[in-house]
C-alpha cells in the first residue's frame, strides 16, 4: 500500500455563478519535505473535481473555516488507497485526471497582507505566512533558561519541533530568540551582535 504525506494548497474565491458566492479551490499539492510544488491546471482546481480529497477531514475542516474569499490555507493530507490513485502515478509522479502536473513555486505572504495579486497565479501559488507568535504557539516545548536542559538536548527537541510545525528557513533564528529566557537572550544578543 503506497502513502505519500503530502500538502494541499487551498485557497477560496468568488464564484463564477454569483457575486455573492465564494468556492474553494486546490491550487497545488506537493510532497511534505520537498520544496517542489505541483499545480492544478485552472480548469479542474474547483474542489468539486476532487470529492475524494474532500472526503478527507482536514479538508473538510478547511472548507468549514474558509468562509471569506481570498483565503489561503495548506492542509497536510495522506496520499493513500484511492486517494493515492487519483494524485499519483505508478512510479509517484503527481497527476490528476490522466494528466500530469507541472511544477509551479509557492510564495508566501505576511498574513496580515490582504493582497489578491494574481499575478504568475498559473505557476504560483501564495502561502500565508506564519507570524512568529502563531509559530510559538505551536511549539510543544518548554522555553529554555540554561538550567532545565542540556544545552544540546534541548537544541535538538527545537529543531525536531521546528520541523514538525514547518517553520520557514528565514524565520528559525527568531523562534529561537522567542524560546530562550532569562540569561540565555542575552547570550543570543551577544552572540548576534558579534556575527553582524
Amino acid at each position: 500500500m503506497v502513502t505519500v504525506p503530502v500538502k494541499v494548497h487551498l485557497t477560496t474565491l468568488g464564484s463564477d455563478d454569483t457575486a455573492k458566492t465564494t468556492k474553494l479551490i486546490v491550487n497545488a499539492i506537493q510532497r511534505v519535505g520537498d520544496e517542489e510544488t505541483f499545480m492544478f491546471p485552472k480548469v479542474v482546481q474547483d474542489v468539486k473535481f476532487h470529492p475524494l480529497l474532500l472526503e478527507v477531514s482536514a479538508v473538510k475542516g478547511a472548507k468549514k473555516n474558509m468562509t471569506s474569499r481570498h483565503m489561503r490555507r495548506t492542509v497536510r493530507v495522506t496520499l493513500k488507497d484511492e486517494l493515492a490513485k487519483e494524485y499519483l502515478d505508478d512510479d509517484g509522479n503527481f497527476w490528476f485526471k490522466g494528466e500530469y502536473l507541472d511544477s509551479g513555486v509557492v510564495k508566501f505572504v505576511r498574513e496580515d497582507n490582504a493582497t489578491t495579486d494574481t499575478e504568475d497565479s498559473d505557476t504560483t501559488v501564495h502561502v500565508r505566512k506564519r507570524t512568529l507568535h502563531n509559530i510559538q504557539k505551536e511549539i510543544v516545548l518548554d522555553k529554555f533558561n540554561g538550567r532545565n536542559y542540556h544545552a544540546l538536548t534541548w537544541l535538538q527537541m527545537f529543531e525536531d519541533e521546528c520541523q514538525r510545525v514547518e517553520v520557514e528557513n528565514d524565520q528559525f533564528v527568531d523562534v529561537l530568540r522567542l524560546m530562550l529566557e532569562g540569561y540565555t537572550i542575552e547570550w543570543y544578543l551577544a552572540m548576534k551582535k558579534r556575527s553582524a
